[in-house]
């Protein structure tokens, strides 16, 4: 269990322990607070203090949701995707947002490193001219979107690097990490797309956000910034794409080359044994004949010569 209630003032953004929730939902001041793994007092307060709407709660606790936005009577529901690349793995987690009159409430069942980063942005630049409920949800959504930015660039290095790859050491290896990275990017997209809506809804909200007018431009910022992020997974899923082909075409290439080689080998040695067959056919006469004492030298020399005339034919005509 963990909850972390921050406060604003003219001091601007301070951590508050042991305050009253209930006071401060009832009074003008404007709070955040953050439930870390709901458990039965965090349940409480969603449901007996800030009195959310019973679906809403139901979802928050499922952790099951992609990015959605619900407005119930007094406040609204969001739950938007934070993201992780850890050793190459994407974690894609729920965070779930209620914004109220004079609060914003996250819920999360994970430590989340975007909160920490919420909670310095707020502390550095929030003060008490600016804080409203509107704000906090505008900088927890700038947050969690500009997390996706340093994994976009991080797969873009990998497909670049793969690209560099596949034309000269294509592998099974190989393979299973561009479908690897196709999964990543089908899950950055699940996760990044729906949300383009949720901050869509906020932006032309009216009724909730008294400073919607001066909100507006950052939310904006915002969806721009998500838009991007889009664009470039779109991308780079077709560039994954293109690679894929790549790796196919590099793939059939080699396997020809090597099916070209073992037929000039077949052929090689199929000349060699009409020369040992020849020798086998009990004929009176042969050449050289039998009792040459120079005949074995003479047909191994013979067989070298028409095997090199055979090797140099191919690589003139390039088919080895």
């Amino acid at each position: 269990m963990s909850i972390t209630l921050y406060t604003f003032s003219a001091q601007g953004c301070t951590r508050a322990e042991g305050a009253d929730i209930a006071a401060l939902l009832a009074s003008d001041q404007v709070f955040w607070l953050d439930l870390v793994v709901p458990g039965a007092e965090e349940v409480r307060l969603m449901r007996d203090v800030f009195k959310f709407h019973p679906l809403a709660i139901e979802d928050a606790l499922n952790q099951e949701q992609r990015s959605k936005i619900e407005e119930y009577q007094d406040h609204l529901f969001a739950v938007v995707n934070t993201v992780l690349l850890v050793q190459g793995k994407l974690i894609v987690r729920e965070l779930d947002i209620f914004v109220g009159r004079n609060y914003c409430v996250t819920v999360h069942r994970h430590e989340e490193p975007t909160m920490r980063e919420v909670a310095r942005r707020l502390q550095d630049g929030l003060r008490a001219s600016r804080a409203s409920s509107g704000f906090i949800l505008h900088t927890v959504l700038d947050v969690v979107v500009d997390a996706y930015f340093p994994i976009l660039d991080r797969l873009t290095d990998v497909i670049e690097e793969a690209e560099d790859t596949v034309l000269r050491r294509p592998s099974q290896t190989l393979l299973a990490d561009l479908m690897h990275l196709k999964q990543t990017l089908r899950s950055l997209l699940r996760a990044a797309y729906p949300a383009q809506a949720v901050i869509n809804f906020i932006s032309h909200h009216d009724r909730m956000f008294a400073d919607r007018k001066t909100l507006q431009y950052y939310f904006r910022d915002v969806s721009d910034h998500l838009l991007r992020i889009v664009e470039s997974s779109t991308n780079l899923r077709e560039t994954l794409g293109s690679v894929l082909d790549l790796y196919m075409s590099s793939t059939s290439n080699r396997l020809n080359h090597v099916v070209n080689r073992l037929t000039v080998i077949t052929i090689a040695i199929g000349v060699l044994s009409v020369f040992t067959g020849f020798y086998g056919m009990n004929f009176e006469l042969t050449f050289p004949p039998f009792n040459d004492p120079d005949g074995i030298p003479k047909v191994i020399l013979l067989m070298l010569t028409v095997e090199a005339s055979i090797l140099l034919f191919f690589r003139w005509r390039k088919w080895l």
